[in-house]
């Protein structure tokens, strides 16, 4: 499976911001909890940056629809009045491996879906926190696709361990409303700590001084891989050209908890790094590296990152989450780069602690939310808008065409009738094939707050105002 940059960038657009609840909202959660918890202090990663850089010049040098309950009420003031007015009350919920989870709400607009629920440790052992995150989870409407979704945190309560999150499914074709919906979970991941990225304090000279031939397991492919910055590395790559370090077991420190250096040299002129994940926390773990110039600033080399061995999977293979046991990271050094003052610079994506769980519910999704419309004809590069409708969860851009990386900006802008104009916390797009087989595409751009499509004055598009319908 080729992962390219392009692919990266499009997964990525589906960003979400953070959104708060009020003090107010947090004590009802609390007043509302089921059982009484004795809690532990969340667990937290010790900070290892010096630890890190010593472990790898060790290693370098060594191996190289009903009326909302009052509850609710309280626990979605923080959305605001018409989102509680409008959002669907659910309250199910599933309990597995001590961490409970409630389906707060839902509402429906188009292709789309959002859920409200949360997330609590009921045996009170620290294990839902801030950084609370879902793995391999979905959320699937009878009769319709596989059933992907966008999940963020909105809301942390420590004195409940009780996180709220968001989980959003957007596909162009779903038909959501009036349908039966489950949303299942396979485990949750919590206690993340990201190591800023900081010199490792070798040089690639360094490196290269202290394993001066690296051991080769030769030119061998790899089903995995994420190439950026240039071609070079990817024509290595798919031409099964790119040589790979051989694994060193014998006496190798530990970077982190649940990860390890296994080699590292200079090859054909690129500076390669083979690390080792383990099979428990290093499946979802990351260690992000980077070129550095000797004033600190990075160096803008071509870099690939491979995995290594055979692909492995954590839950469903649509949903779940991808790893490899090793990952070698390759840098095209650029040329005139000057290896004794080039460093190697390091940072962490990391969590410490995995809930495998197997949460499930089931709810049906009322009719779709009101929103309001309008027909345009407003170039936006390869593609032309058609129609901009606005409901209660944010503005849907529907055109025809391609979109391509040369398009310029879409300038939306969602005034509102007290003067103020609307915060989006996120934009997604969408391309697909229509009926007759045309080019189609689909912008969606959340509002930051759930907001109310009768309150919207004016919606312009590309400074082209788009005349709206009532709400339908």
């Amino acid at each position: 499976m080729k992962i390219t940059e392009q692919s990266i960038r499009e997964a990525m657009d589906g960003h979400w911001a953070d959104a708060h609840l009020t003090e107010e909202q947090k004590k009802n959660i609390l007043a509302q909890c089921r059982p009484q918890l004795t809690l532990a202090a969340p667990r937290r990663p010790l900070r290892r940056a010096a630890a890190l850089a010593a472990a790898f010049a060790l290693a370098a040098a060594m191996s190289l629809g009903v009326a909302a309950a009052p509850d609710l009420r309280m626990q979605l003031a923080g959305l605001g009045e018409y989102a509680v007015e409008q959002l669907q009350p659910v309250n199910v919920s599933d309990e597995a491996a001590g961490v409970r989870m409630e389906v707060l709400a839902a509402a429906s607009e188009g292709g789309r879906a959002v859920v409200y629920l949360t997330l609590q440790d009921t045996l009170g052992e620290g294990r839902v926190d801030e950084s609370t995150a879902l793995v391999d989870y979905r959320l699937k409407a009878a009769g319709q696709g596989p059933g992907m979704a966008f999940g963020q945190l909105v809301d942390y309560d420590a004195g409940t361990q009780t996180a709220t999150l968001r989980l959003e499914s957007d596909d162009p074709g779903a038909d959501w409303g009036g349908r039966k919906v489950k949303l299942t979970a396979g485990g949750l991941l919590s206690g993340y700590e990201d190591t800023k990225m900081t010199s490792t304090g070798l040089t690639v000279a360094d490196i290269a001084r202290m394993n001066p031939e690296p051991a080769l397991e030769g030119s061998t492919g790899t089903d995995g891989w994420l190439a950026m910055g240039g071609d070079a590395l990817s024509n290595a790559i798919e031409n099964g050209r790119m040589p790979f370090l051989k694994a060193v077991t014998d006496h190798v420190p530990d970077l982190a908890p649940w990860l390890s250096i296994r080699s590292a040299g200079v090859v054909d002129g690129d500076l390669h790094v083979l690390v080792g994940h383990d099979g428990e926390m290093g499946r979802f773990n990351r260690l992000n590296l980077a070129l550095w110039n000797a004033d600190g600033t990075e160096l803008p080399a071509e870099q690939a990152v491979m995995g290594m061995g055979a692909r492995k999977q954590v839950g469903d293979p649509m949903t779940g989450v991808e790893y490899y046991d090793q990952w070698e990271y390759v840098f095209d050094l650029p040329e005139g780069t000057d290896p004794e003052t080039t460093l190697l610079a390091y940072g962490l994506d990391a969590y410490d602690t995995y809930v495998e769980g197997g949460w499930s519910v089931t709810f049906t999704l009322e009719e779709d939310l009101p929103r309001r419309a309008g027909a345009c004809e407003v170039p936006c590069g390869g593609w032309t808008a058609r129609q901009v409708s606005v409901s209660m969860l944010g503005v849907t851009v529907e055109g025809t065409g391609e979109q391509l990386a040369s398009d310029p900006p879409l300038a939306l802008e969602v005034w509102m009738a007290d003067g103020t104009r609307a915060d989006f916390w996120s934009t997604s797009s969408s391309w697909y094939t229509d009926e007759e087989g045309g080019s189609c595409v689909e912008l969606r751009s959340d509002f930051r707050l759930p907001t109310d499509p009768a309150q919207v004055a004016k919606i312009t598009l590309n400074g082209v105002e788009i005349p709206l319908s009532g709400l339908e």
